[in-house]
């Protein structure tokens, strides 16, 4: 994915909120079964509130997914969440430890009013005192940003994690959470500008499900391998070329635009 490449490069706080949601997650699916790692995830999702005050929207999915398919064992991790979250948020900021509550109230009137940048999107400008852009810039940016085999694997892994619902469930908590992200960055009344940096925390979602994408051409390659009588190793070499040959168009895209990394536009 080369604009989290190209992110990863900068001084700022969006791979620190990349890094923590997806700890935050983790610590969520230990925490089912652990009481430790309930409260590990916690201290995590205080880390996630430190970088982005909308980090709050990590926990409907959380309590839908729970509700859903874990109901007598995820109580504990969003209490945990809920409690241990704005405490450790408050602790990891110096800043907020005078005059807490009024500086808490200022912070968030910050994020209510402060100008947006703005923004050339289908030849006009957004945003700074206009019209905030359409809804659906971040779903065009995703679609135009991510490397086709990244989409590719994406989209399959959605659909076998649909298909595979009843048997396997942490897929659903990764595209619920996908979706929220999503959702809360196509809002009409959500700020859009700076590219993709306002809505990175949907890539890792994304990248996880390619993961699934890859895991599934494989099974089906194994298959059809044991179908032809091909050897089950053979099959498997010929699956991890055929992944490693979709996802090397992201690292070819990287050395076409180093290091301008964030001008980068798959062939779409």
């Amino acid at each position: 994915m080369p604009r989290i490449f190209g992110h990863a490069h900068l001084s700022s706080i969006e791979t620190p909120l990349l890094f923590s949601l997806m700890l935050t997650l983790y610590g969520f699916i230990r925490g089912l079964r652990s009481p430790g790692w309930a409260a590990a995830c916690g201290v995590s999702f205080g880390l996630l509130l430190a970088p982005k005050i909308n980090a709050f929207f990590m926990i409907p999915p959380l309590l839908v997914w729970g509700q859903l398919f874990a109901r007598r064992k995820y109580i504990n991790t969003v209490f945990a969440c809920l409690t241990l979250g704005p405490l450790c948020f408050v602790l990891f900021w110096p800043w907020l430890w005078h005059d807490t509550p009024v500086r808490i109230l200022e912070y968030l009137r910050f994020h209510a009013t402060h100008q947006q940048t703005a923004l050339w999107f289908l030849g006009q400008k957004w945003g700074y005192g206009s019209q905030n852009a359409p809804w659906f810039y971040p779903s065009v940016m995703l679609g135009v940003t991510l490397p086709l085999g990244v989409l590719f694997l994406s989209a399959l892994g959605i659909v076998l994690g649909v298909i595979r619902a009843r048997r396997r469930k942490l897929p659903l908590l990764i595209l619920l959470v996908g979706l929220t992200m999503w959702g809360v960055a196509s809002a009409p009344s959500t700020p859009k500008y700076d590219g993709v940096r306002l809505f990175l925390p949907v890539f890792p979602c994304v990248a996880l499900m390619a993961g699934g994408g890859a895991a599934g051409i494989l099974a089906l390659t194994r298959w059809s391998a044991r179908k032809r009588g091909i050897a089950r190793q053979e099959a498997t070499v010929l699956a991890c070329l055929m992944v490693f040959a979709l996802a090397a168009e992201g690292a070819w895209g990287v050395s076409l635009v180093h290091p301008f990394v964030l001008s980068y536009f798959n062939p779409i």
